[in-house]
């Protein structure tokens, strides 16, 4: 069978040797610039691979909004990885998907500050860094959001509702890693 990480991983390696002979500031960082070239990568083919889909349902526009929220908020949490790239990127392609979905079809309700503030404070008990300042941002973002553009609101209440299903997702992860090695 195919084994698709490690020919990925080649591959990343094979472009950070070439970077790295180029310049020999970097030689005994090869690995550190293996890795961050591996995770550029791979961002890169998620972001693509959604975008792609996301043309195909006719809510592009609504994947690029919906990035603006989401990759901000996931860029200051921890959360759930994929071990294997071919699952990283099917798992990515179907939350980006369903969540820009859910975002176009969905206009602000009565009820959707009350939704906001109970996903907020969900997001901020389960995250492992429980940043005031970061939550205070968000709220403060939502609030000027709900005032100029309320049917904007729901991106960010989508975008955290899906960091906080990756962050239980990395909890629960954690937990079977930790019963694993007991």
């Amino acid at each position: 069978m195919l084994d698709f990480d490690s020919y990925f991983r080649k591959f990343t390696f094979y472009l950070a040797n070439w970077i790295v002979s180029n310049n020999e500031a970097y030689k005994k960082d090869l690995e550190v610039v293996g890795y961050g070239l591996c995770a550029l990568l791979t961002s890169i083919l998620n972001l693509s691979i959604s975008g792609v889909t996301t043309y195909f349902f006719n809510i592009l526009e609504n994947y690029v909004i919906f990035l603006c929220f989401f990759v901000p908020i996931r860029c200051t949490h921890k959360g759930f990885h994929c071990k294997k790239l071919l699952h990283c990127l099917a798992i990515t392609n179907i939350c980006f998907t369903s969540a820009t979905f859910i975002c176009s079809r969905n206009a602000n309700t009565f009820n959707e500050p009350f939704v906001f503030f109970l996903v907020l404070f969900l997001h901020y008990y389960f995250s492992y860094e429980r940043n005031e300042i970061i939550h205070t941002i968000i709220f403060l973002t939502y609030f000027i959001i709900y005032i100029i553009a309320p049917k904007l609101g729901i991106y960010l209440i989508i975008s955290l509702t899906l960091n906080l299903i990756l962050i239980g997702g990395g909890k629960l992860n954690d937990a079977v890693s930790t019963k694993k090695l007991l």
